[in-house]
Formats: C-alpha cells, structure tokens, sequence
C-alpha cells in the first residue's frame, strides 16, 4: 500500500484507451491489436473457453475426368475445433486515505498515478502472454493460462535451425504456400534483426511510421515484410511473421474497478480477461532456432 511515508479524486478509466498508449515500443504485439481494431469488443469472448472452427480445403477435391464418365464422389473437407483458454491478469493499487489527502509536488492526484503504474505492468504482462503463452487448466490457487502467437501455429508452419537466408524464407514460404502472404508482419528480437539486416538477398524498401515508431520494410521474394522489434521474444529464441488479418484480441472483461472502502485506504483492482485467437493457424510460421 502507498501511504504518506512513501511519498485526488477517483477517475474513471477506460482500461483498453489506457493499454493502448502506454509504451508502445515495448509492447507492439498487444499496441498493434488494440490499435488496429483486433480487439473486437462487440463480438466479445463469451466464456472463459474460446472455440473456433478452422477448415482446411482437400486439393484431391478436383481431378481430371474422361469424356462421358459419370460424376466423380464426393470429396470432403477437413474441418478442425480449435480451442484456446481466457486469462485473467490481475493487479491492485492501494493508497492510505492520508496520502490521497496530502498535497504531493508534481502529482496531482496519487491513486491515478499508482493506477497508471499497475497498468504499465498489466500491460507488460499482457504482451507476454499473447505472444509467448501457453495453453493451461487451473491448477489449485493459480488460474488457466492461454496459448499466445508462438503455441497458435499450425506444426507444420514451424522451421527450425539457424537464422539464415534459407530459413529465413522457409519460414517466409509458409505463408506464400498457405495463400495468406499478402500483409506479414514479422516479430524479431532486436539481435536477431541484426542477423537480418546483413542477409545480402533482403531488398531494403522504407522506413515507416507503425505504432507510433519507426520501422523497416523489407521485399523478399514472398512478398513485402514489415518487421517490428519485439523484447517479448528475446528469450524465446524464436521468430514469428503472421498475417494479421487472421488474429483477434477476444476479450471477457476489461476494467479498473474501485474496492469497497474497508479502513482509511482506498484501492483500484485493475484487470483483464480474454484470450487471443488465429483463425487460421496457417496465417502464421516461426522459426525456432536450434
């Protein structure tokens, strides 16, 4: 808890407005969805268990036929039930009525300042999990956990070995087989970008303005790649490029919710719930580096 040893009035905050703006640079997986409209609040998570169906085109469907041959079987598609868990993050901002009382130099109100703090963290946290989550039931006093970008990817989009040229666009080729390379995005950690930007058969396009910061475009063979700097991914050892069209931020419930006043403090619970989905698993590819 904050009190006066540590050194307004109650406002109400609209948690995704918040989420969206604080430090983009260092959560651009979660500042892209919630800025490009990927959290789709009208069509919101309706349980803490998200399904969805992905159905996968049989090409033996079409054959060549002989003059005068009757009409050749029916030949099915496959269709598959995904499945990916809601999360619930959790924080709380706790201020001594005293402190909220005092007149603080620069602060203008206290408990909206701690508030702003603990949703900087509930953001960190947020661009973890949908990125390098995994898909778990709840375990005794700790709560189901969901399946980030990484643990999303169709097993056959998964390449691994050194980050090379070859790989690089093994990776790349993914998508272009899938027909889904027309808008990739690539999430990189800053040492492998590095690795990136010496590949001599990268043909270097722009700089652009993404997310409220700059980053660069490449052209490759597969189609055009805007690659984004992700810290999120620097201990994974992995690289991920995914068409974005195919993701969604489904969210439960997002809020900043002020605590019932039980002594001479005062609290603000800040959460979110929600999970993220690929509607096509195809959408994305990873390189997982040996």
């Amino acid at each position: 808890m904050y009190t006066s040893g540590n050194f307004a009035q109650f406002q109400s905050l609209d948690l995704s407005e918040e989420i969206a703006l604080i430090n983009p640079q260092r959560t651009p997986f979660l500042s892209y969805l919630l800025q490009n409209g990927k959290a789709v609040k009208a069509v919101k998570a309706e349980s803490p268990i998200v399904n969805w169906y992905e159905e996968t085109l049989n090409s033996s469907a079409i054959s060549t036929g002989k003059e005068g041959q009757d009409a050749p079987a029916d030949v099915q598609d496959t269709t598959a039930l995904m499945t990916n868990y809601t999360e619930l993050l959790l924080g709380t901002a706790k201020v001594s009525c005293t402190a909220q009382s005092s007149s603080i130099v620069g602060v203008n109100d206290l408990m909206a300042r701690e508030t702003t703090k603990k949703l900087t963290q509930l953001k960190y946290a947020l661009e973890d999990r949908i990125m390098t989550g995994t898909k778990a039931v709840s375990v005794g006093a700790v709560g189901q956990k969901m399946s980030g970008l990484l643990n999303l990817i169709n097993s056959n989009n998964v390449v691994t070995g050194v980050l090379t040229v070859d790989g690089f666009n093994s990776m790349l080729k993914k998508l272009y087989d899938a027909g889904v390379n027309d808008n990739m995005i690539c999430f990189i950690s800053d040492i492998d970008k590095q690795a990136v930007n010496r590949f001599a058969s990268v043909e270097y396009l722009a700089k652009e303005n993404f997310l409220g910061f700059t980053c660069d475009r490449y052209h490759t063979e597969y189609g055009d790649v805007t690659f984004v700097l992700t810290p999120s991914l620097t201990a994974s050892k992995s690289i991920v490029v995914v068409n974005p069209d195919y993701l969604e931020l489904k969210e439960l419930q997002p809020a900043a919710i002020d605590l019932a006043i039980t002594g001479d403090s005062i609290s603000k619970m800040v959460k979110w719930e929600g999970t993220l989905k690929l509607t096509n698993s195809k959408a994305g590819a990873k390189l997982v580096q040996s």
